[in-house]
């Protein structure tokens, strides 16, 4: 008995393991007196989907009229502010895209590599780089204000070179 507006199961294909993170998002969430609204979660559903693709804003608002025909963009914004607040969600920029976060990133600092050749994105944790970079943040008396950083690469597939080594 989480919540009674939770994604039922056959509504939207919801398989078990993401059915099981909704219920561990409510539960942390519902703790801190944030509510993890069906909106919200349809639309975490539909970014995490996408998967290293992204999904657009306009895109998500179309998905979410497939359930709930008076969807308006205003909802989907709210969701994805909240989404982004908590850090389940990242937009990155140089695409207008949301993604979702790994699980156990949600509050670091992440480089998200970007393939300016095909658009994929990949989440990147290195503790070494987010060390010097808050270090070096905090030395010059700011604050990181947005925990993603956009790194542009060539992924394997566009730049099948760049997975081999030169001896």
């Amino acid at each position: 008995m989480l919540i009674q507006q939770r994604v039922s199961d056959t509504e939207l294909n919801v398989t078990r393991q993401e059915q099981a993170e909704l219920e561990r998002l409510i539960l942390e969430h519902d703790r801190i007196a944030q509510r993890f609204t069906r909106p919200r979660q349809m639309i975490y559903l539909f970014v995490r989907r996408a998967g290293n693709q992204g999904v657009g804003a306009y895109v998500l608002l179309e998905a979410l009229k497939t359930y709930s025909p008076n969807a308006r963009p205003a909802t989907v914004y709210r969701a994805l502010d909240y989404l982004l607040r908590l850090g389940l969600v990242v937009k990155i920029d140089s695409q207008s895209k949301f993604f979702a976060r790994s699980p156990h990133s949600s509050q670091r600092l992440c480089l998200f590599m970007v393939c300016s050749g095909c658009g994929s994105v990949h989440e990147f944790i290195d503790p070494f780089c987010e060390k010097k970079i808050e270090d070096s943040v905090l030395g010059a008396g700011r604050v990181i204000d947005k925990k993603a950083i956009e790194i542009s690469v060539l992924c394997e597939m566009c730049h099948p070179v760049a997975g081999q080594r030169t001896p």
